[in-house]
């Protein structure tokens, strides 16, 4: 008994070094940092398999399942993802105050794991946990509380929902519009969410000056990539959302 008390301890002890290390070592999921995720991400799965075999809880493992799960998503690796994104909520459920920023996150990502799969009526819940948690605890105007509108209202919008959907399409708008620079990408998605749900409601004339506004954001940011950004574009033109794919956006 003894020694199995010692084994266990030094196993968790072992095991807490290397959750540390990983931690201290897995960026930011970007693009630019994928390959670093790509092999870092097996680590996570590995210590989650060795604390699933000794009957281990850490809270420190949460952040790095959130982290892993993300990379795994952008991956297109869903099924590798939910374990870690539905192990990362639990974890900080019994660790956090039940309005925890963090926890608002892994809802928002496990959320967006179970709308990937069409799971509607188990993601509902989860962002509206979050959007509400959110509410409650940040700025009215910041950019998170966009994020769990704009995937609330895409919910909502692949439902047929769209008198639910709009105002979180407009109110997601406006906050980015008042929190983020103007040639900041999140404020294009936002302009082709609420553009594409006035489209599919047949408001044409509502929908059209957002598309175009659309349009010259992405025509002035290749511009200015391209170096000629002394050319911006002043006239815009209509375009259609064919093609502008819809999906919730996970938080890291």
């Amino acid at each position: 008994m003894v020694r199995d008390a010692i084994d266990t301890a030094e196993r968790r002890a072992w095991l807490e070094r290397v959750v540390n290390i990983l931690n201290a070592a897995f960026p930011g999921v970007e693009f630019t940092n994928w390959q670093h995720c790509a092999r870092l991400t097996p680590h996570v799965q590995a210590v989650r398999l060795r604390l699933q075999s000794a009957n281990i809880t850490m809270g420190l493992v949460s952040r790095l399942y959130n982290q892993a799960g993300v990379y795994l998503n952008s991956q297109n690796r869903v099924s590798e993802a939910l374990p870690l994104f539905e192990e990362a909520l639990s974890i900080y459920r019994e660790s956090l105050p039940s309005n925890h920023p963090d926890i608002a996150s892994s809802l928002n990502n496990l959320a967006v794991l179970y709308q990937a799969q069409n799971l509607l009526s188990e993601a509902q819940p989860l962002f509206e946990e979050a959007l509400s948690i959110r509410r409650d605890v940040l700025p009215a105007r910041h950019p998170d509380i966009a994020q769990s509108l704009n995937n609330l209202a895409a919910l909502y919008q692949a439902q047929g929902l769209y008198d639910m959907a709009q105002p979180l399409y407009e109110e997601a708008l406006a906050i980015h519009r008042e929190s983020l620079p103007s040639n900041h990408p999140d404020i294009a998605s936002s302009l082709n969410n609420l553009a594409d749900l006035y489209q599919a409601q047949n408001l044409l004339s509502e929908a059209q000056p957002l598309f175009e506004e659309r349009y010259r954001f992405i025509v002035n940011r290749c511009l200015q990539t391209s170096g000629h950004s002394d050319q911006p574009v002043q006239s815009g033109r209509s375009i259609s959302s064919t093609g502008f794919v819809r999906q919730g956006s996970t938080t890291v």
